[in-house]
């Protein structure tokens, strides 16, 4: 009688397509529907805010062809894998040229973006070049680290090589950490001196103003901080799967979106006040370039009559008029 022979030790699992590519499809789809709002923003942008500066006007439009661009290559890798590749699973995780141009794209768009609030911190503080110039410092280590997962992108073959490279973990957790305390340093030091002018203002609908910018500044910077750890956890967390890679293609156009967002919002504050003007983007606090700690936003006032209101918008101040006037911006 022959003797029974042993079991068989199991294989271990491989993913399946479902689990390793079907967050990347739902999270790059979703991308697409931000791609259409984003899009729209800027239609309304364009025609709504004709008298803002060139500058920022070319702002805007180098932001929508970025994210058209990465758009494009989000498109192209989602084609080449559950098209071109339909039949082909092993092919899956290999890494083809719009991986890792997306990606580029996707750091070019927040950076622009992540400096844009920090510019508009930089006018808010009154200039204050300790706050401002550490979290340039951070969100240049941010984009630093980000470039550098970008090269080594395109130095490997398939995914799994990629992310098993511990160097590359380590500099892509590093970018993705940054970049969620460049966002909450952001919107707390944003909160610190919107909440500031508040508690300086007496007129009441100035409050209400600034009551809705920080409504509006948490709710940007908190969305960031949660996609930036999400990220983080699915990187590291959630094996065998490419959702940390379908989220990395919404940050950007959250970003884009949220500073387009900021700028519409102008029509809101707008509707807000009895009588607004509104000359350019709402980006400051008229404050002393001294510390962080003495700096006192600088409000316009009229003859006879006590400071009050905050600045909402670049070389513009909300005023408290004489009680026969409404309020105005200036």
């Amino acid at each position: 009688m022959a003797a029974p022979q042993p079991a068989a030790l199991p294989l271990p699992s491989q993913p399946s397509v479902q689990s390793q590519m079907g967050p990347l499809f739902v999270f790059t789809s979703i991308g697409f529907m931000l791609f259409g709002v984003f899009t729209a923003q800027v239609y309304f942008y364009w025609y709504a805010y004709k008298n803002d500066r060139r500058v920022l006007r070319t702002f805007v439009v180098a932001l929508w062809i970025l994210e058209t661009l990465h758009t494009v290559f989000c498109f192209h890798f989602l084609y080449e894998y559950f098209v071109t590749d339909i039949g082909s699973p092993e092919k899956l995780s290999e890494i083809i040229w719009s991986d890792p141009s997306s990606v580029l794209t996707e750091d070019v768009i927040i950076g622009f973006c992540q400096g844009f609030y920090i510019f508009r911190l930089w006018r808010l503080s009154g200039h204050n070049y300790a706050v401002v110039g550490t979290l340039s410092i951070v969100l240049l280590a941010r984009l630093g680290a980000g470039f550098a997962t970008n090269v080594w992108l395109t130095m490997f073959k398939t995914f799994p090589d990629f992310v098993a490279r511990q160097v590359v973990h380590d500099v892509l957790n590093v970018a993705q950490a940054l970049s969620a305390i460049v966002d909450f340093l952001n919107t707390a030091m944003m909160i610190f001196y919107l909440k500031r002018g508040m508690n300086l203002s007496g007129f009441k609908q100035s409050r209400s103003v600034i009551q809705t910018l920080m409504f509006f500044t948490i709710n940007t910077g908190v969305l960031s901080v949660v996609g930036s750890v999400c990220t983080l956890f699915l990187f590291n967390f959630v094996t065998g799967s490419l959702a940390f890679w379908g989220l990395i293609q919404l940050q950007g156009k959250l970003y884009a979106n949220s500073v387009v967002g900021f700028l519409n919002a102008r029509q809101y504050l707008r509707d807000k006040l009895t009588e607004v003007e509104f000359n350019s983007i709402a980006l400051h606090l008229g404050a002393s370039p001294s510390g962080l700690g003495t700096n006192r936003p600088n409000f316009k006032q009229y003859s006879d009559d006590t400071p009050s209101g905050t600045a909402v918008g670049q070389d513009t101040a909300i005023l408290q008029p004489p009680a026969d006037q409404p309020p105005s911006i200036t």
